[in-house]
């Protein structure tokens, strides 16, 4: 396969200086490409164009070849062919298969090379995201300096550096080096060690993970399970293969690498393997730290650049969130704002710093991005985001709106003032935002799934099954694909057409993910609508035995099995379910009336 390296992609830059005394005077950092990115919550975003079409991809230091989804490949028209037989693609959820798909022309950074090759597999990426830039770019024959903090990936080839020390940015701030384990196709990543509570752990160094996990396995050498004290569920989590894997959230006295040590931690760790290592240090530590990986010495240098080291989980863990680390006793640095060149400066910063929940410096900076280029529409998205995250949807709907203004044809914005106006009770609105970024979406756009959900609240069934068969078509090997088939068979119920093929895919949905209650409550209400009253019951009865906290839309599970009792001749046990709907929504007789149903 073709490697998208650094060769031939010289720019103009100047010699990164290297700071310090003893430095070996004749060695020089040749920045080669410097390429921004933008955090989208936790995920580093990097712009390309493929074939000349713009396409946002993650930046994943985790993944060894660059990879791109089913769905994006054919949006982009690229032809598939089918990897060598028994090659598969391997990750969180299990092995997928593996197709190559060839861009003649691939842009990054501003430039431009051919016939570059990506690995085709695996779950859609969501956001928008076509794919993910892996370490035969990253790494390939340079070095990779990551500072997502500012919003910055460069690549860099050292000369005559062999015994230098190449934090060059630190001056005298503290700085840590470690050894890192040769990189090849064999052992692609880049790891290296740390310790956990005292113990020595291998370690990946991976922007693709969100969140810095643990492995299960790591976790019970450590005398942690799911069982012992302190520790709380913390959902599922997907990777690129088709099985969601469940998580935990458990306290660990201290984590410690190079001169660094985070103590009362709050890690999490999951019941998946990982490639030849125990923990994955994820985007949450990059945005904390300055990162250089010196291929060329087999060193890894870090800085710490304040705030929380690891991801905060919810608003209660947030209070005990880990003590930041500190170096060799030297007080802990503050993070400070300075000045930048530019408005995309200052809106990378305040992306980091959102992703890093710094609201109040990314506030600051997103206002000077919006200050500094007034017709920029996606620095007022990007600032709308930040809003809601801080739960203020009136000035997020205003910074909306000029963004529409400005560009009335930008998909995601139409999509999210879509949501705000369907919560604020405009519903004409909502549905004239999404009308219109449903007109936009390419067919193959995981933005079918948001666009499908949309339709469904606003009552269009129709339009919502129309959407669904667009998903489906070209997510055939998605994880989302059970849930996808289990709403578009609910949707089907409500809208009481095709109820063969509804009952096909509910039926499908439990057969991919077996014995999960709301794809039984999805099944039971298509049971209803078929007059199988019974059976309907036996799935609500089933979905209840799992789990007694109905799922999905509580008023509806209440109020069609209060149906089915009634049908069966259960007129007080019936009663009681319709009150429970009716206590939910008292207009619930009339809500689910103008779908036919009622007693």
């Amino acid at each position: 396969m073709k490697i998208f390296t650094a060769l031939g992609i010289i720019t103009a830059g100047l010699c990164l200086g290297v700071a310090g005394q003893a430095r070996a005077q004749h060695c020089q950092i040749q920045p080669i490409l410097e390429l921004p990115i933008t955090m989208v919550g936790s995920r580093p975003v990097m712009t390309g164009k493929v074939n000349g079409a713009e396409a946002q991809f993650m930046v994943d230091s985790g993944a060894y070849y660059s990879l791109m989804s089913r769905a994006a490949a054919k949006q982009y028209q690229l032809h598939l062919v089918m990897a060598r037989e028994g090659f598969y693609l391997e990750g969180v959820g299990g092995p997928v298969q593996a197709w190559v798909a060839t861009v003649k022309q691939f842009s990054l950074g501003g430039q431009v090379a051919p016939n570059i090759e990506f690995m085709v597999g695996g779950n859609d990426f969501g956001n928008g995201l076509a794919g993910v830039l892996g370490q035969n770019i990253l790494t390939a024959n340079a070095d990779t300096d990551y500072d997502l903090a500012t919003g910055i990936v460069r690549l860099i080839r050292p000369h005559d550096c062999s015994t230098t020390d190449l934090a060059y940015w630190a001056g005298s701030k503290p700085h840590s080096a470690i050894s890192i384990e040769v990189t090849n196709q064999e052992h692609p990543h880049t790891r290296g060690d740390a310790y956990l509570n005292g113990q020595a752990i291998k370690v990946t160094f991976d922007t693709g993970a969100s969140v810095s996990t643990l492995s299960k396995e790591a976790a019970a050498r450590l005398g942690v399970t799911p069982d012992s004290p302190g520790v709380v569920e913390g959902g599922t989590a997907l990777g690129i293969g088709a099985h969601p894997v469940r998580t935990w959230i458990a306290p660990f006295p201290s984590f410690k690498i190079g001169a660094e040590e985070v103590r009362n931690a709050r890690l999490r760790f999951s019941d998946t393997e990982l490639p030849d290592c125990d923990m994955l240090l994820g985007a949450d530590f990059f945005l904390s730290h300055h990162i250089y990986v010196a291929s060329s010495q087999r060193k890894l240098y870090f800085t710490y650049n304040g705030g929380p080291v690891f991801k905060p989980y919810d608003a209660a863990l947030a209070a005990s969130a880990p003590v930041p680390p500190a170096a060799a006793g030297d007080a802990q640095p503050k993070p400070e704002p300075g000045e930048l060149a530019d408005a995309d400066g200052y809106a990378r910063r305040g992306a980091a710093s959102s992703a890093r929940h710094d609201y109040v410096h990314a506030l600051a900076d997103l206002t000077r991005a919006c200050e500094l280029a007034p017709k920029e529409a996606t620095y007022l998205y990007e600032r709308a985001m930040l809003y809601l995250q801080v739960s203020q949807p009136v000035p997020a709907r205003a910074d909306l709106d000029l963004a529409l203004d400005i560009k009335p044809d930008y998909l995601q914005a139409l999509m999210l003032r879509s949501d705000l106006r369907y919560r604020a009770g405009d519903k004409t609105g909502a549905a004239a935002d999404i009308d219109a970024a449903e007109h936009l979406a390419p067919k193959e756009s995981a933005n079918r799934m948001q666009i499908a959900y949309m339709y469904g609240n606003l009552g269009r069934m129709p339009e919502a099954v129309a959407q669904w068969d667009l998903w489906i078509a070209s997510h055939t090997q998605d994880a989302g694909l059970p849930e996808a088939l289990s709403e578009r068979c609910w949707t089907k119920a409500v809208a009481l057409r095709d109820l063969d093929h509804a009952l096909a895919d509910c039926n499908r949905a439990l057969r991919l993910r077996p014995d999960f209650a709301p794809f039984l409550e999805a099944r039971a209400l298509l049971k209803f609508r078929r007059g199988e009253y019974r059976e309907s019951l036996a799935d609500y009865d089933s979905a209840q035995k799992l789990d007694s906290k109905p799922h999905g839309n509580a008023v509806w599970t209440h109020y069609v099995r209060g149906l089915d009792l009634l049908k069966l001749g259960r007129a007080a046990e019936g009663q009681a379910e319709i009150d429970a709907a009716t206590k939910l929504r008292p207009k619930v007789v009339e809500d689910l009336g103008k779908y036919g149903i009622g007693p």
